[in-house]
């Protein structure tokens, strides 16, 4: 019953030293956010553009621009001969369209593509057992 006890105790004991500290580091925290905050009292100081950044502009969404066709097409190609390893010249790209999305909830292209390898992947375990006779 002893040694339960002195358990007990030392839990508790341990658990007061860790939450005592957590306040302490949570109120040193908040010293050092004021200690920071610059003067003014402004906190949403507008920051001045660096030199030359009236140069820069952002690209433009493809939703902005009526994008080249020719070009696109380029891209599409380019991307299908990096993917089968061919050369662009093996194969013709003979319309492009957007996709219409189906019915019910859309989902991204990034969880399709996700979903459709972990689909290949159990295809190819269940023929690798079929194949061996399990």
């Amino acid at each position: 019953m002893d040694k339960l006890i002195l358990g007990l105790q030392t839990t508790a004991l341990g658990m007061g030293v860790v939450f005592v500290a957590l306040f302490v580091l949570s109120k040193v925290t908040e010293a050092l956010k004021l200690l920071t905050r610059p003067s003014g009292g402004k906190t949403g100081a507008a920051v001045p553009p660096p030199a030359g950044a009236d140069a820069f502009q952002a690209p433009a969404r493809a939703e902005d621009t009526a994008a080249n066709p020719g070009e696109i097409v380029a891209v599409i190609a380019a991307a299908l001969a990096s993917y089968l390893d061919r050369p662009a010249s093996s194969f013709r790209i003979l319309a492009v369209s957007q996709a219409e999305p189906a019915s019910g909830p859309a989902i991204s292209a990034w969880k399709a593509a996700g979903r459709q390898k972990l689909m290949d992947s159990r295809l190819a375990v269940y023929n690798r057992e079929r194949k061996s006779g399990r």
